[in-house]
């Protein structure tokens, strides 16, 4: 087989078990209070702020408001981020390599992992007026790339859009959502028109939705805009609680995706709630 065939299939083939792999990883409650963050060194400052900014993470994730995340509230419990933790762990991101900084510091990069309290963090959401959002649907992504020289819908199976497979897989596993890919068999059943599918309107997606057999369909249709240098992008949401629309841009896909997500998990939370 030619190397440039092994390369592609190697690389398709761990892009799809990235995505897979976050989506199972989503659908377990006790990850909803887990993350993790990159700080400088070991010692208890830098532990600190990396504390800090997991615990910000968690209560958007668990709350399914990403307004949370640098908020004054959530800034001020990240002073006290330590007392919530039940257990952490730091992994040397260099480790093997010997240290050969000449800058004047030794502090090498860790990962810092961090597994919160269930019962810590539902009661300082409480008392921010939020609560758990625990039940959580699988999310269908039905989404179109169009990046000037091709235009193409994201498959869990297809060679293209390895890179925005990652990135929705990275995005979908730090905000805690169940969201997978059709594959390419499945994209050309159902009755869509993938040319257009950023103008699809919401009442035809319903149909679609039933199609792929999801309980929640995220539809999006990404465009590179060559003059302003962004990309912008049309969402629609549809679930059996109805539909939402909206739209997002960025100058990279994985802002867009980021904010169509966490877009998307606002109106869901809020729809479990009603």
């Amino acid at each position: 087989m030619p190397t440039a065939v092994v390369r592609s299939t190697i690389s398709l083939s761990i892009a799809l078990s990235l995505f897979l792999a976050a989506s199972a990883r989503a659908q377990e409650p006790d990850r909803l209070y887990s993350a993790a963050t990159i700080i400088t060194g070991t010692l208890a400052a830098e532990r600190q702020r990396g504390f800090a900014a997991c615990l910000e993470e968690v209560l958007a994730k668990v709350s399914g408001d990403t307004s949370l995340a640098g908020s004054p509230e959530a800034a001020e419990l990240g002073k006290r981020a330590a007392e919530f933790v039940e257990t952490y762990s730091l992994r040397d991101r260099m480790a093997g390599i010997p240290v050969h900084d000449e800058q004047g510091t030794r502090e090498r990069p860790h990962v810092l992992e961090v597994d919160f309290s269930p019962a810590k963090i539902d009661e300082a959401l409480d008392a921010l007026g939020r609560a758990p959002w625990t039940e959580r649907p699988v999310i269908t992504l039905l989404i179109g790339i169009d990046n000037g020289a091709r235009r193409f819908v994201l498959a869990r199976d297809s060679a293209r859009g390895t890179g925005q497979r990652e990135a929705l897989s990275e995005i979908a596993g730090r905000l805690g959502l169940k969201a997978k890919l059709p594959g390419e068999a499945m994209l050309a059943a159902v009755p869509i028109d993938h040319a257009s599918l950023g103008a699809t309107r919401i009442d035809g997606l319903e149909t679609v939705r039933e199609a792929l057999g999801g309980e929640v369909v995220l539809s999006g249709m990404l465009a590179w805009d060559e003059t302003a240098f962004r990309w912008t992008s049309t969402w629609q949401l549809v679930s059996e609680n109805g539909a939402e629309a909206w739209e997002a841009t960025g100058v990279s896909f994985d802002a867009v995706f980021r904010e169509a997500l966490a877009g998307a998990m606002r109106i869901l939370s809020s729809e479990s709630r009603r």
